[in-house]
C-alpha cells in the first residue's frame, strides 16, 4: 500500500501550524513535532500509551488542537512526537472530517458518518 501526504492547518491558542502531512491508518491520532506544537501555544493535556510497529510499548504526551482540511475545521487530539518526526494525520483525525483515503488516487474524500439507532434510553444528570 503507498502513503501520500495532504495540506492541513493544526490550530493553537498562539498560532497555526500549516504542513503537509502524512496520510496514515494505521496510527490512531496525529503527530505533531512537540516543539511546534509547543510553539503555536498547544500544551499537554495528558498522556496515552502506544504500541510502535516493533510491538515497542510507549507513552507519549496528547493535547488538543483545531485541525483544518480544505475549510473545514474540528477539534482532535494529537501527539506531542518527537522534534525530529513529520506530521502525521492518523485515523482519528480522519473520522472526525468524515473522511475516506482513495488510495487509488492519493487524495481524501467525504463520507457520510455513521449514526446507527439503538436502543431507546435516557440520560440524567
Amino acid at each position: 500500500m503507498g502513503t501520500f501526504s495532504v495540506r492541513v492547518t493544526f490550530e493553537g491558542p498562539q498560532g497555526q501550524l500549516d504542513c503537509d502531512a502524512l496520510v496514515d491508518t494505521g496510527a490512531t491520532y496525529s503527530v505533531i513535532p512537540s516543539q511546534a506544537l509547543r510553539s503555536i501555544g498547544v500544551r499537554p493535556s495528558g498522556r496515552r500509551g502506544f504500541r510502535l510497529a516493533d510491538d515497542t510499548r510507549i507513552e507519549y504526551e496528547v493535547g488538543p488542537v483545531n485541525l483544518r482540511y480544505e475549510g473545514e475545521g474540528v477539534p482532535v487530539l494529537v501527539v506531542f512526537g518527537d522534534d525530529a518526526s513529520s506530521p502525521l494525520l492518523g485515523a482519528t483525525a480522519l473520522e472526525n472530517l468524515s473522511l475516506a483515503v482513495d488510495m487509488r488516487n492519493e487524495r481524501l474524500t467525504p463520507v457520510d458518518a455513521l449514526l446507527k439507532k439503538a436502543a431507546t434510553w435516557e440520560c440524567s444528570p
